[in-house]
């Protein structure tokens, strides 16, 4: 990972990755659509991931830096106001 995309991914902290070279990182990630048959059965979608680094090779003893990220939607073809409720409250 470039170190300017290891600053942005720590906040801007100008002191994150100073010296320049590549951080070690590890990303994964899964995401899934659900299309049921009943038509009544909502589609369903997520997307989730994680991301990790390594401390940067020029700072030992930092601590590594970890993310995750995602989420999920549930899309109705028919909408039914007491589901909309009791998915909402």
């Amino acid at each position: 990972m470039p170190p300017e995309a290891y600053r942005a991914a720590k906040g801007g902290d100008s002191s994150a990755a100073a010296k320049p070279g590549p951080v070690p990182f590890f990303a994964a990630g899964i995401s899934s659509v659900l299309h049921p048959k009943n038509p009544f059965a909502p589609t369903l979608h997520f997307n989730y991931r994680y991301f990790e680094t390594d401390a940067p090779k020029d700072a030992p003893g930092a601590p590594r830096s970890w993310w995750f990220g995602g989420g999920t939607d549930l899309t109705p073809a028919y909408v039914f106001e007491e589901d909309v409720k009791h998915f909402h409250t």
